[in-house]
């Protein structure tokens, strides 16, 4: 595969370019090191942070106040930053004397160390530092603020003329901070090491400072500003000093602050006279002269108050969008002309749509207006409270500032029609420098007291918030009761259940109760008519056995014969009458099969067919319910069997919804009810039918007649 020559020629030059660098550090650097600062300032920082070898003499240009501080050297070539601290990560160790002391501005440095990457541009990192004399200072440069602000003259020894509109004192003691004011724009100059300075002899002086250009920069390595840095005492001249008086310069009309001028701007004070119509302690004021406001940056503690006429002497800036006092002096004149508000609505000063080219909206920004609105909502802010007004043209919004405490007007509150009077603060899409005719995006008015904001109309008292809030109580208390009376319902209805189960174990074991009498009163009646008759009868056929065993033996075996038979039959009653006993309990079986296992064990050895009938859809029964319907049939087939002779006896079971039925049908000889043999005669069945029936909520029917049969029914009720 050929590879083709315009694409080695291409990856010869991307090798070059990349080499390039290292290429010329070497070139410039030969095999010794670096005897020039300008050939480290020129390397790439990546380059320089190879940690490069450097020996050099340089003159100190400026030296920090804190010991050990960093450097900034220059020789013939350029100024460059010497560090003489290290950073942790680096791994030379400096040997520097630690009797080393303050070197002023000219001493003359016999420099050691390496190149280091810098935070903005290239620095020396000292490992060794000789004074060996004292050189000339290098001429400065005079350059412009523009100059100095694209950061080519970072460390060199530069020449600025302007105004000085600040003066303060440093964070060191005998430094100071000066702000300038030039053709270009403004400047910070720092003084050091130049004790008993008068400040207010600089305020308003035309100046030419003297020093060091040094940046300002962010963590990714970009100039973000910039400050001129002099520990010389000549590096300041006062070229011309400030005026005795500073409100002795004209005075200016409000528009003539920055007008049109074809001379070069005036950087010193300037005059100003206005109404107030807002304060802000110690910070700034609005001054209102006719139909035009001015807002003044003032200095000091004056005691001013709105309405006032005021001087104010001050240098023009412009921060936003209009022309404004900065670092002012004022004082008061004496009482102002009284400002008429201007009644205007958001349309008037956010003026109609327009193209830039057309003409821009009136000017209401800084004077005194009044509007009038619907007040949406009062918001309480540490800075102050905000009131939203709608307008028929938008939504405006008021400030009254968080020093004033007062107490606001009666029936201020939203839904209230009101009138607030206050200064108008206008913002524009586009702040200074603008780059087309900016149109007002808002405005907003300050109200200087409570008194600025009139009720005009009232809002009801019952607000849609206030009116949302009483529902919610309502309602809240609405759950609370229903949720109360829910839980009472629950409790009465969960006691209820309880005492209802209570009475019911109670009448259950007062229905076992009564049912364990009835066995008791059946099982005498039955042994009496039954076990009492036959060992009754045993008795006497032994008796007569006896008394005929030597007359008669043969009559007497017949009487002994007779007697076997009636113990036979009493074995028989005995064990009928102990299985009754145990089959009283169901033991876990249901009805059905309980009445199945007591026709199975009465039909053995039994000529009488009985038989089982169900209807309807089963169900479990309580175990009284059962029992006694299980007695209930026992003692119904045991009638048949002892009194209707009957063939055939059926047990009738019939489930209802509401009821249950069950029935002993036989085809005996029957009997007439009416006189049926009680109690009283020694005969206890039906009578303890119909009290097992009663007792369980039912009713008992017996249907009989002679020859036709008999049907016992026991109707039950859910």
């Amino acid at each position: 595969m050929r590879i083709p020559v315009t694409w080695i020629s291409g990856l010869a030059c991307l090798l070059l370019l990349s080499f390039y660098p290292m290429v010329k550090a070497q070139a410039q650097t030969g095999t010794g090191p670096i005897t020039r600062i300008i050939d480290v300032r020129d390397m790439p920082r990546p380059i320089a942070a190879q940690e490069l070898p450097v020996r050099l003499q340089a003159v100190v240009t400026y030296d920090n106040p804190e010991r050990y501080g960093p450097l900034v050297c220059e020789d013939s070539t350029c100024g460059i930053f010497v560090a003489l601290r290290h950073f942790s990560d680096s791994s030379i160790v400096a040997d520097i004397p630690e009797n080393l002391s303050l070197m002023p501005e000219g001493t003359l440095l016999d420099i050691e160390g390496v190149t280091g990457p810098g935070d903005f541009a290239p620095i020396i990192r000292a490992t060794r530092v000789r004074a060996v004399g004292t050189g000339p200072m290098p001429q400065p440069r005079k350059v412009s603020v523009a100059e100095l602000h694209t950061g080519r003259f970072d460390c060199q020894r530069v020449e600025v003329r302007g105004v000085t509109q600040t003066a303060n004192f440093g964070p060191y003691p005998g430094q100071y901070d000066l702000e300038l004011e030039t053709e270009q724009g403004s400047l910070v100059y720092h003084l050091d090491d130049t004790p008993n300075l008068d400040l207010k002899s600089l305020i308003d002086a035309e100046v030419i400072v003297q020093g060091v250009c040094l940046m300002y920069f962010n963590r990714r390595n970009e100039q973000v500003g910039t400050h001129i840095q002099s520990s010389r005492k000549d590096g300041l001249t006062i070229v011309t000093p400030p005026p005795p008086d500073p409100f002795g310069v004209p005075l200016l009309e409000f528009n003539r602050l920055r007008p049109f001028s074809s001379e070069p701007r005036n950087l010193h004070r300037r005059r100003i006279s206005g109404t107030v119509t807002f304060v802000e302690p110690k910070q700034f004021l609005m001054l209102q002269n006719g139909e035009r406001a001015v807002r003044v940056n003032y200095l000091g503690d004056t005691a001013l108050q709105v309405g006032d006429l005021v001087e104010a002497a001050g240098f023009v800036e412009v921060r936003e969008f209009y022309a404004e006092l900065g670092n002012a002096l004022v004082r008061k004149v004496g009482p102002g002309e009284k400002i008429v508000p201007v009644e205007v609505n958001a349309l008037r000063v956010m003026g109609p749509p327009k193209t830039p080219a057309q003409r821009l909206p009136e000017d209401f920004d800084g004077r005194l207006i009044a509007l009038t609105g619907k007040l949406l909502a009062v918001d309480e802010r540490r800075e102050g409270r905000h009131f939203l007004l709608e307008t028929d043209n938008g939504i405006v919004e008021s400030v009254l500032p968080g020093g004033v405490l007062t107490e606001l007007p009666e029936g201020v509150r939203p839904g209230s029609s009101v009138r607030v009077t206050g200064v108008c603060t206008v913002t524009y899409t586009e702040k200074v420098p603008a780059h087309a005719f900016a149109r007002p995006r808002s405005f907003e008015i300050s109200l200087r007291s409570p008194m600025d904001l009139t009720v005009l109309k009232a809002a009801p008292w019952w607000t849609p918030k206030r009116l949302w809030i009483a529902l919610a109580i309502v309602g809240g208390s609405t759950l609370l009761c229903v949720a109360w009376v829910w839980t009472l319902r629950r409790r009465v209805t969960q006691r209820a259940r309880e005492l209802a189960e209570e009475i019911e174990a109670r009448q259950n074991a007062e229905v076992e109760f009564e049912a364990t009498l009835r066995e008791r009163k059946r099982l005498a009646a039955d042994l009496h008519d039954t076990l009492e008759q036959s060992l009754t009868g045993l008795a006497r056929q032994l008796e007569a056995a006896d008394e005929l065993r030597d007359v008669n033996p043969q009559r007497s075996e017949t009487h002994l014969g007779l007697a076997r038979q009636l113990l036979d039959r009493s074995q028989e009653d005995v064990r009928r009458s102990v299985w009754n006993l145990h089959s009283s309990s169901l033991e876990d079986l249901s009805l059905v099969d309980a009445l199945y296992e007591v026709v199975e064990h009465r039909s053995a050895d039994q000529p009488v067919k009985l038989l089982v009938e169900v209807e309807g859809e089963q169900r479990v029964l309580p175990d009284f319910v059962s029992g006694n319907l299980v007695l209930l049939a026992q003692e119904g087939i045991t009638n048949a069997f002892k009194h209707a002779d009957a063939k055939t006896v059926v047990l009738h079971l019939v489930f209802q919804p509401d009821s249950l039925s069950l029935s002993i049908v036989d085809d005996g000889r029957g009997f007439l009810t009416s006189g049926a043999p009680g109690p009283q005669e020694g005969h206890f069945g039906l009578q303890g039918m119909r009290e097992r029936v009663k007792r369980m909520g039912g009713k008992l029917t017996v249907t009989s007649a002679p020859e036709k049969g008999t049907t016992v029914s026991a109707q039950l009720r859910n």
